[in-house]
């Protein structure tokens, strides 16, 4: 049984406040659901968490934005159940721990509100609601309380510095008690890298002109070509193919695998091929 994702809590935007000169909107309370994933969650349900993920990332600083670049999603991407992992260091929690961390450090000097805070707030709201709905009631009212201890209800407008790093403990408990233990299903295999065409052919009593090309699913750059006199390196092109005249004369076959060559290491992406010699 998959979880069901319907529309998450949504964030109601109050009228706008203006603290500390900055005009900002300030979201109201989280909407309490009684929501829960179940242990399994679809590889298209995943998809839609990164997706929601990304957007809430765009609402960020720059500096935020910059820490959960696309490096760090290709990597979250990479292993979908370990997303859900409160642990990881590639997961949904670790951007709200970068966003609550961003947030911390641009209030001013009395713990309130500033322009750049204000844009990880909006960024943590809108990553919470995304999610929020499949927290247990338990973790709603956790994630709620935090919530209440940054919009201060006294007209003081903001709490101190201890208002984040709080909304980021009570996430992450939230987020625990919903999906710990949950396992991505359908996830698509990687497709693998192979050798699509190879031709070696005698171009004079001594050398043989060895050709081919690649289907690559991983980065490779030299094609690795052994004969009996040992192996050479021939540079891939723009469109995966290769071609080298090889010091052979009595090569009866050649043998090529193609993969990726830096600083005297190379590593093989696919899997060896053997052609005769014509």
């Amino acid at each position: 049984m998959t979880k069901k994702f319907g529309k998450k809590a949504a964030m109601v935007m109050l009228s706008a406040t203006l603290l500390g000169g900055v005009f900002v909107t300030v979201p109201n309370a989280l909407t309490t659901t009684t929501a829960q994933a179940s242990a399994k969650i679809s590889y298209a349900e995943f998809k839609d968490d990164v997706a929601a993920a990304k957007s809430a990332v765009k609402l960020a600083t720059p500096a935020a934005q910059q820490i959960l670049n696309s490096k760090f999603f290709t990597k979250l991407e990479k292993n979908p159940t370990n997303a859900y992992n409160v642990n990881a260091s590639n997961s949904f929690v670790s951007i709200m721990t970068a966003l609550c961390n961003d947030g911390t450090k641009n209030l001013d000097s009395d713990g309130h509100l500033t322009t750049e805070s204000t844009k990880d707030w909006k960024a943590i709201q809108a990553l919470s609601n995304h999610f929020i709905g499949e927290f247990t009631s338990n973790g709603q009212s956790t994630v709620q309380d935090a919530y209440d201890s940054i919009v201060a209800n006294d007209g003081d407008g903001w709490t101190d510095y201890d208002g984040f790093p709080g909304y980021q403990w009570a996430f992450s408990q939230g987020f625990d008690g919903a999906f710990n233990g949950v396992k991505v299903t359908g996830i698509p295999s990687t497709p693998k890298s192979y050798i699509s065409k190879l031709s070696a052919k005698k171009t004079s009593k001594k050398y043989v002109k060895v050709s081919g090309s690649a289907k690559l699913y991983k980065s490779a750059n030299y094609a690795h070509i052994k004969t009996y006199k040992g192996y050479r390196y021939a540079k891939l092109n723009s469109k995966h193919n290769f071609s080298k005249s090889i010091y052979a004369p009595k090569a009866k076959t050649v043998k090529v695998t193609v993969g990726h060559y830096a600083n005297g290491h190379y590593k093989a992406v696919t899997s060896t091929k053997t052609v005769h010699v014509k």
